[in-house]
């Protein structure tokens, strides 16, 4: 009995998979069950969702908990389906894993529907708080949830803002009778909520995530329907098919219609311009801020006058736009050298004029450091990238490849040659490369390559393992960077000894700082002023102590990503002008 809710899980996501097509199943799954890795694991789906504005829609939360109380009652009718309603939605939560957001759900709509029976008035923000109460008491490390944190401003949201907003559409719009008005009050309410949901909820999000989605609202209008008929569709398509396979495979297509429109409206909204807006240190954050202080201000300000958005709605998208036009011209002048935290993995990022190179993609979690590059190019108005070289196919260096093609398309991919135990990395890389139309190089030996204003040299070392990577020099002007991949000292010597090298200034650690890398030798070939070493919280000992030692005895000035965080290096006519 008390393993039944997980059972009853674990046979809905088998009967999805078994009977609906790939990308309608893995929908179906996070819909009814919570289990959203499959969609985590398509970067083309989870960007598009995430930038659209409903990626909440996948994660089990209140209005999961509110269509299923709606079904249940629609079918036993008033009294009897409160009892089944509480039963119905206490199973839901615990057969979706009880993470705070659906627990907050549950227990507010418990007491939504026994407030009446005991007497008691329904109150919203007392019903709120209760189960803040409630989960605090079980758990006050909850309180440090972003599941819950984002379930609580939401649902202050619905229940302070969503009335005053729809009462003020309905007085601007007024909706008429009958099947148009409906209509059009559906869409007023779809409006309202979403506004009212992302008022509070906003700020975390940006702080979490990095970014906040600006057409969330039409996308929810887009889909009102299609989403609640995917998840009562997706309950009724699985039980069906437990009894008669062949009707829930029918069930399956017939379900694919209005998955495939979410991720097409999605995928649509996503890539109309400043479909989202990324924090990656570029002052956006301050923006975030005066537009909230604007609205705030306009609306104490307005007295016993009704209020009018329009002013500070104006003001918020004119500066929007200031603000992205001269972080975009402030990129275009000079040479920027990125080190994007990624934890630990590389990911390094070259700027000049309109050109876009980055060299590595990969970090501490699948897809990760693809979402932090792209957040920082996405951020500073790069909507391509030129060049992506990858040094090595090691997951630390290409686990994010896929995530950033699908927020940044890529024109030119360089990589050297497969080896047979990274066959499935390559596979994936290659398959939406050639989605996106991508070239790609695959290096056979050392070659020059020009990048407008960028001169390359990528050296391709002859040994095996990681040492079989590519080494990365680019050149603009009289500034030189090397990008060492993992390589080892044997590359190091290799290098040196076949080629030689220039009077470098810039330098990016070989193996994040590990003893076997950036030997004595390469350093005195190369000269560099500055290192960089991206690096995260390992237990190997990255940096190690010895190569700090050699970065020190020659006066090299050490950046870190694990002690600084994000690492930018601008170029102007007399070499570094400043950092960040």
């Amino acid at each position: 009995f008390l393993y039944m809710p997980k059972e009853a899980a674990h046979v809905l996501r088998e009967t999805c998979e078994r009977l609906f097509p790939p990308r309608t199943a893995m929908f179906l799954k996070a819909l009814t069950t919570g289990e959203k890795s499959d969609i985590y694991l398509d970067p083309e789906v989870y960007v598009s969702l995430s930038v659209a504005g409903i990626m909440h829609v996948v994660a089990v939360s209140g209005m999961h908990v509110m269509l299923l109380l709606s079904v249940v009652s629609m079918v036993f009718g008033n009294r009897k389906g409160i009892i089944a309603g509480v039963a119905a939605i206490v199973f839901f939560g615990i057969m979706t894993g009880g993470s705070p957001s659906v627990t907050r759900a549950v227990l507010m709509q418990v007491v939504y529907l026994l407030a009446p029976l005991l007497r008691r008035e329904a109150d919203g923000i007392t019903t709120l708080s209760a189960a803040l109460c409630v989960l605090l008491l079980a758990d006050p490390c909850a309180a440090g949830s972003i599941s819950l944190q984002l379930s609580f401003a939401s649902m202050a949201g619905l229940i302070l803002l969503t009335p005053k907003i729809y009462d003020w559409l309905s007085g601007r719009f007024k909706p008429g009778n009958g099947m148009a008005g409906r209509i059009q009050r559906g869409l007023l309410l779809s409006v309202s909520a979403t506004v009212g949901a992302t008022v509070f909820s906003t700020p975390i999000s940006a702080l979490h995530f990095g970014y906040v989605s600006l057409y969330g609202a039409l996308t929810n209008i887009v889909t009102m329907y299609t989403v609640p008929l995917c998840f009562i569709g997706g309950f009724a398509g699985c039980i069906l098919g437990l009894f008669v396979p062949a009707m829930g495979q029918l069930a399956g297509v017939l379900l694919s219609v209005p998955v495939e429109l979410t991720y097409m409206a999605a995928g649509a909204v996503s890539k109309l311009p400043y479909a989202a807006v990324y924090l990656s240190g570029n002052g956006m954050d301050w923006w975030l801020l005066g537009v909230y202080a604007l609205f705030a201000l306009t609306y104490l300000l307005k007295g016993k006058r009704p209020y009018r958005p329009l002013f500070p709605t104006a003001a918020a998208v004119v500066s929007l736009c200031l603000l992205m036009g001269g972080l975009t011209a402030r990129y275009r002048e000079g040479t920027t050298v990125k080190a994007v935290d990624v934890g630990k993995g590389q990911s390094i990022v070259f700027l000049d004029g309109d050109t876009t190179m980055v060299v590595d993609c990969g970090g501490d979690f699948n897809g990760a450091a693809g979402d932090r590059t792209g957040a920082y190019l996405l951020g500073r108005g790069r909507q391509e990238i030129d060049l992506l070289v990858l040094t090595h196919l090691h997951r630390d260096h290409v686990n994010g490849v896929t995530r950033l093609m699908a927020r940044v398309p890529v024109k030119h991919l360089i990589l050297r040659e497969k080896a047979e135990d990274e066959d499935r990395a390559l596979e994936e890389i290659l398959y939406y490369a050639e989605r996106q139309g991508t070239e790609v190089t695959f290096l056979e030996e050392t070659a020059q390559w020009i990048l407008d204003e960028f001169d390359l040299v990528l050296y391709l070392s002859p040994y095996k393992g990681e040492n079989q990577g590519i080494i990365v020099q680019a050149s603009v002007e009289s500034y030189d960077v090397l990008v060492l991949g993992d390589v080892n000292h044997t590359a190091d010597k290799w290098l040196v000894r076949e080629f030689g090298l220039p009077d470098g200034e810039l330098i990016v650690a070989g193996h994040h700082g590990a003893k076997s890398s950036t030997g004595e030798v390469l350093l005195d070939a190369f000269t560099p002023e500055t290192a960089l070493i991206s690096v995260g919280y390992n237990n190997y000992g990255h940096p190690t102590q010895e190569v700090l030692d050699r970065f020190a005895r020659r006066g090299i000035a050490v950046r870190r990503t694990d002690r600084e965080g994000n690492l930018e290096i601008r170029i102007g006519e007399h070499g570094e002008e400043g950092n960040s």
